[in-house]
């Protein structure tokens, strides 16, 4: 397919010789050794931490310069001593840890995601010799642990004398590893990154948690050093312009939305399970279903996670908002993970295609939202997943609706779980965290009945505030989903009126009352900003997400000019994304979840003309993309890759060519049949050849023989790709004789040019000496 820049989910390249190289060590254990209890700590917010401290990193930088910090940071996977042992080979400069510590050592996991501690003298052995210079420990009680490393040869070590919150951990992390890249020594470095703490409480960057003067100061004093105050690690001669930071170490094909993982609590006899699974021989197919909103990607990206190191790459598809989701598409994310280009001959085969990319290297694949799927989009997966030999270390993931038999489902057999909301206590939590992460004050979340306290033998404090968490996941009947939902929409109204609300809900079935809900936050947002629900709408045509620039076009009925900005935001952007309604994805890109995009398509579907109008803004909007690839490919700064907006291009196209006619859709096809000509010649997705007809066809409803004669000369360069010679010269001498009714000499003379190219690949020599000698004499007459 055409080509992308290059895109975030690559595999780490050699570190440049510009960059400080850090590894982080995440450890977050499902459960205690045995696997039949829960974990001594409490479970971290392992993907939390890691998007804190990325984001730190991405925000450090050189005042002086006015440059990013040359960091390059490296999740070490898998959480356990053998996997950390063997990622110090590479000589990283600093190690970042986020653990428990236990009475011993740090609390780690097995493969399998169980406890495992790691003794002080142990993790001593692991780092002695291998050059590490500085070792950040982000968990409680670290004394002892950074005497042991002292003990091992590191010259310096960073930790903490109480609990870090999440705010301080990333001032902390932004000003300290800010300052050490710019050749600040250990102690600089550790000074500045307090001083940043104090003056982040006292500006209210970060909120009071204690009501002490000296609040700030007592804060900041938790973070301390042991060893080297005067230890500057080694600048790079030539500091590179920008950090590196990867997520994991393997190939990543398709577009996983790990920023799901976002606050994921819970689930850890399911990940359990999951562990199991991937660590036996033999298994190939693995199906999560249940209920929308319930956390079945989730539950699936968050084992994908853990487990990816087992293989060479991860490919991950997702049926959400393509209706016409099936072979092609898992085709194309297996073969970007293996870096593999799809051919003619694959695409002819997709299902083969796909049974033999897993079948050449061991691949985790990940299919999603598969309840959409049509019976025979169904068959013809199944068959594809049929021709694979698992026995090579392949397996695939699967999260679809609840089926009581699919053939997807009987390739599971007994591998599958029906995931049920949470257990009690991971809502409470979740409601608790999540709480935190929105700035909902504790008065928000306490039980209205001062009685409740004493029934938990609690103070009153206290007792109405778990009581009161404890209200909202049982209101909320545990889902996740819903759960988010109404701590958003704790925001806008008091906690009377969130639970009457809730109590309408009551007595349904789960499903039935999350759409219900939405429906409400919906109605919610609409008094508040009607243009907000004009953007939930207008991001439901878009397909794997939408960047912000195109979302507002499409919305708003034209390009977004910066002056405009405000409005856009204030207006239709940021009531829908507070809300909860509309996800950011990633930064300036956006997307609905699959409740809501569900609950906006059957439940308030829209008129026939208005959804005509969206789709055809929604191409319109995707011109100018298309015209850009077209110069990036002729430049030869685009490689044989899909780029990130091409599904939301083709879906743009295919419904294009089904509005036909001579009418404003007509005219947008032939738009981009003046702009496409690199993109769609360069590929193979077998819609190119009927994208092109589409296009002619319009060109002649709408009489323009120019523009006819441009779709011919395309369609001939796509059938000389494809090596169907014959009929590319047919095409290009109707498309020649257009160009002369029009008087053309430019098209003429590409069109003896391209049938000079045809005849010479033929050896028909001397025909296509005439052609070109031809073609020279045109391309001189028009200079």
């Amino acid at each position: 397919m055409p080509l992308p820049l290059p895109g975030a989910n690559q595999a780490p390249a050699a570190a440049e010789s510009g960059h400080l190289r850090l590894l982080a060590l995440i450890a977050s254990p499902l459960s205690n050794a045995a696997g039949d209890g829960p974990p001594q700590g409490q479970q971290l917010d392992v993907w939390g931490e890691w998007e804190r401290l990325r984001q730190s990193i991405a925000a450090a930088h050189d005042p002086v310069n006015r440059r990013a910090a040359p960091w390059e940071v490296i999740r070490q996977a898998p959480s356990t001593a053998a996997g950390l042992q063997t990622a110090l080979i590479a000589a990283p400069d600093v190690l970042h840890v986020c653990a428990h510590a236990g009475p011993e050592g740090l609390l780690i996991e097995d493969d399998l995601g169980r406890e495992a501690e790691l003794p002080r003298a142990r993790l001593a052995q692991i780092v002695r010799g291998r050059g590490l210079k500085l070792a950040v420990l982000n968990a409680c009680a670290t004394a002892k642990i950074a005497k042991a490393l002292l003990d091992a040869g590191v010259p310096a070590v960073v930790g903490s004398s109480d609990k870090i919150f999440d705010g301080e951990g990333m001032v902390f992390a932004r000003h300290f590893h800010g300052a050490l890249a710019t050749g600040a020594s250990v102690g600089e470095a550790l000074a500045a990154a307090q001083a940043a703490i104090i003056a982040a409480y006292e500006s209210r960057e970060l909120p009071w948690r204690v009501g002490a003067s000296d609040a700030s100061e007592q804060r900041a004093a938790i973070f301390q050093l042991w060893g080297d105050a005067d230890l500057r690690l080694s600048r790079p001669a030539a500091p590179a312009s920008a950090p590196l930071v990867h997520l994991h170490p393997r190939p990543i094909g398709g577009a996983p939305p790990f920023d799901l993982l976002t606050g994921f609590v819970g689930r850890r006899e399911q990940l359990l399970a999951l562990g199991r699974w991937f660590d036996a021989t033999g298994k190939g197919v693995f199906a999560i279903s249940g209920v929308g909103g319930v956390g079945k990607t989730t539950l699936a990206l968050a084992a994908a996670l853990r487990h990816l190191h087992r293989f060479a790459a991860l490919a991950f598809a997702s049926a959400k908002a393509q209706p016409d989701f099936g072979l092609r598409q898992v085709l194309e994310a297996t073969a970007a993970a293996l870096q593999v280009q799809p051919d003619e001959r694959m695409y002819a085969n997709p299902a083969a295609a796909i049974a033999t990319l897993l079948n050449a290297r061991p691949l985790l694949l990940l299919l999603d939202n598969l309840e959409s799927l049509d019976a025979d989009a169904i068959q013809d997966l199944a068959r594809a997943l049929r021709g694979a030999d698992f026995r090579n270390g392949s397996r695939v993931l699967l999260t679809l609706r609840p089926h009581e038999r699919s053939p997807l489902t009987d390739l599971a057999g007994g591998d599958r779980l029906a995931l049920e909301t949470l257990a009690r206590q991971d809502a409470c939590r979740l409601v608790r965290e999540e709480a935190d992460r929105l700035g909902l004050p504790d008065e928000r979340l306490r039980h209205p009945d001062p009685a409740t306290a004493g029934s938990l033998g609690m103070t009153r404090h206290d007792g109405q505030l778990a009581a009161g968490i404890d209200q909202i996941a049982a209101l909320c009947f545990d889902h996740p989903g819903l759960l988010r939902l109404a701590l958003r929409m704790l925001r806008r109204h008091d906690r009377a009126g969130l639970n009457l609300r809730l109590h309408t809900l009551q007595g349904k079935e789960v499903q039935a009352a999350l759409t219900e809900f939405i429906g409400l936050m919906v109605a919610d947002l609409e008094k508040q900003s009607p243009a907000a629900v004009q953007t939930l709408v207008a991001a439901a045509v878009f397909v794997g997400g939408a960047a912000e620039p195109l979302l507002a076009q499409v919305a708003r009925g034209e390009p977004l000019a910066e002056a405009e900005r405000i409005a856009w935001e204030d207006d239709w952007l940021l009531p829908a994304v507070d809300a909860g309604l509309l996800r950011q994805v990633s930064a300036g890109r956006y997307d609905l979840d699959a409740p809501v995009r569900g609950f906006l398509g059957k439940v308030r579907p829209l008129a026939a003309e208005t959804e005509r109008q969206l789709h055809l803004r929604h191409a319109q909007a995707l011109l100018p993309v298309v015209a850009a690839w077209g110069d990036l490919i002729a430049a030869q700064e685009m490689t044989y890759a899909a780029p990130r907006e091409w599904d939301n291009v083709t879906a743009a196209w295919d419904r294009l060519c089904e509005m036909g006619g001579a009418d404003e859709a007509g005219e947008t096809l032939l738009a981009f049949s003046e702009e496409w000509g690199n993109t769609v010649r360069n590929n193979y997705d077998p819609r190119r050849l009927h994208w092109l007809e589409s296009a002619a066809q319009a060109a002649f409803r709408i009489g323009s023989e120019w523009q006819q004669a441009n779709v011919l000369k395309a369609q001939g360069d796509v059938l000389a790709f494809q090596n169907q010679n014959d009929e590319a010269l047919q095409h290009y001498e109707h498309a020649f004789r257009l160009f002369q009714q029009v008087g053309s000499s430019l098209g003429q003379a590409n069109v003896l040019q391209a049938q000079g190219d045809v005849l010479a690949f033929l050896d028909r020599r001397d025909e296509a000496l005439q052609h070109y000698e031809h073609a020279f004499r045109l391309f001189q007459q028009v200079g």
